[in-house]
C-alpha cells in the first residue's frame, strides 16, 4: 500500500502544476471572462469565452470555446468547437473536434483535431504540429510544419520546409511554399498559380505492416517500456503477484471494467471541472487515472509474459518474462488493426485489474469499520 501511495504522490506532483496555487478558477454554463486576469486561468463550462487579457497561462474546456482577447502565455483548449481570434503570447495546444484560428500565435501550435482551419491573415510565429482529418492552411506559418491528416489544403504561406503525411495534399492559387516532403496516397494537386520556391518530394505512403518498421524507434519504445515496467514492478513487488492473480482469474471482467474506466473517468473529470471546488479534484482524478493506466499497462504485459515464459517466484525471472513480452508485443503492434487491438485489450485487462483490486480493497476497509 505504501508503494502505491508513493507512486500516486509522484503522479500528483507530475500532473498537477504548481501554478494552480496562484490561479483563478471559473465555471458555469456560460463562462464568459470579460475582465483582465493577472494570473493563470482555468475555466470549464458549456460556452467558454475570453475577451480581455489574461496575464498568464489559460486552460479553457467546454463545448464551445472562443478567445478574442489576449493570452500572454500558453493557451490550452479542450472543446468540441473552438475559435481563436486574439493574440496568444506563447504556444497554443488543443484537443478539439474543430478549431478555427484567425488570430496570431507567437509560439508553436500543437494539437489533435478533426477539422483545423488557419484563416487568411492569421499568423503562427513558431512551428505547426498537427494530427487530424481535414487541415486547411490559408494563413502564414513562420516555423516548421509537421502535419498528418486525411486531407491537407495549403492556400497560404509556409516560410520554412514542411513534412506532410496525408491521403491527399492540395495547393491553392495563393499558396507560397518552399520545400515539402509529402508522404501520401496520390501525387499532390497543385494549382498553376501556386508559388513553389523549392520542390515537392513525393513518397508513396505505406499502410501499416512491416513497411513502416523503424528499428531505432521500435527499439527506443521497447527499452522505455521495459525500464518503466522494471521500476513499477520493483516498487510493487508485493502487490504485483496479487494483480497478476486478479488478471488471471477474471480477464474478461477486468477488461470490461477497464473499458468502463476509460469511458467514465473523462466524463467525471469534465463534470468536476465545471465546478470551482471540483477543479483540484478533477486534476487529482486525472493524475490518478494516468498513474493507474501506467500500472495497468505494466500489469497487463506482465500477465502476458507469464503465458510466454513460465516463471517461478524469483523477481529476476518475473522481470525477464516482462521484458520478453514487451519485445514480442513490439512486433505484434506492427500488424495493422490486429496488433493495435491486441495491445489495447491487454491494456484494458491491466487497467481494469488495478481498478477492481483497489475497489475491492476499499470495500474490505469499509466493512472493517
Amino acid at each position: 500500500m505504501k508503494s502505491l501511495l508513493f507512486l500516486f504522490l509522484i503522479g500528483v506532483f507530475i500532473f498537477i502544476p504548481s501554478t494552480v496555487l496562484g490561479a483563478q478558477f471559473r465555471s458555469g454554463n456560460n463562462a464568459k471572462i470579460g475582465e483582465e486576469i493577472s494570473e493563470d486561468l482555468y475555466v470549464g463550462g458549456q460556452d467558454v469565452s475570453s475577451t480581455k487579457i489574461v496575464k498568464g497561462d489559460a486552460f479553457l474546456f467546454g463545448n464551445l470555446v472562443t478567445v478574442s482577447g489576449e493570452i500572454t502565455e500558453d493557451l490550452t483548449v479542450g472543446a468540441s468547437n473552438a475559435s481563436i481570434e486574439g493574440l496568444i503570447g506563447d504556444d497554443l495546444r488543443f484537443g478539439v473536434g474543430s478549431i478555427r484560428l484567425n488570430g496570431k500565435v507567437i509560439g508553436d501550435v500543437l494539437g489533435a483535431v478533426n477539422y483545423f482551419a488557419l484563416g487568411a491573415g492569421s499568423e503562427v510565429g513558431g512551428g505547426l504540429y498537427l494530427a487530424g482529418t481535414h487541415i486547411t492552411l490559408d494563413g502564414l506559418v513562420k516555423g516548421d510544419v509537421r502535419v498528418a491528416a486525411d486531407t491537407v489544403v495549403v492556400n497560404g504561406t509556409l516560410e520554412r520546409d514542411a513534412i506532410i503525411t496525408a491521403k491527399q495534399l492540395k495547393l491553392g492559387p495563393q499558396a507560397k511554399i518552399r520545400n515539402i516532403v509529402y508522404k501520401g496516397d496520390h501525387q499532390a494537386l497543385v494549382n498553376p498559380a501556386a508559388q513553389i520556391e523549392g520542390s515537392i518530394t513525393f513518397e508513396q505512403r505505406h499502410q501499416g505492416g512491416l513497411n513502416n518498421l523503424r528499428p531505432i524507434k521500435l527499439l527506443y519504445n521497447a527499452l522505455t517500456l521495459i525500464l518503466l515496467g522494471f521500476v513499477v514492478l520493483f516498487l510493487l513487488k508485493v502487490w504485483a503477484p496479487r494483480f497478476w492473480e486478479e488478471a488471471q482469474i477474471k480477464p474478461v471482467t477486468n477488461a470490461l471494467i477497464g473499458l468502463a474506466g476509460i469511458v467514465l473517468v473523462p466524463i467525471a473529470i469534465v463534470i468536476l471541472i465545471m465546478t470551482i471546488l471540483g477543479m483540484a479534484a478533477a486534476l487529482a482524478l486525472g493524475a490518478f487515472a494516468a498513474l493507474a493506466g501506467i500500472i495497468g499497462l505494466v500489469i497487463g504485459i506482465r500477465w502476458i509474459g507469464q503465458f510466454i515464459l513460465k516463471t517461478g517466484s524469483k523477481h529476476a525471472e518475473e522481470l525477464g518474462a516482462y521484458a520478453l513480452a514487451v519485445i514480442i508485443l513490439t512486433f505484434v503492434g506492427i500488424l495493422p488493426v490486429v496488433g493495435s487491438l491486441a495491445i489495447f485489450v491487454i491494456f484494458l485487462i491491466g487497467f481494469g485489474t488495478v481498478i477492481r483490486y483497489l475497489i475491492a480493497g476499499l470495500s474490505r476497509k469499509a466493512r472493517a469499520h
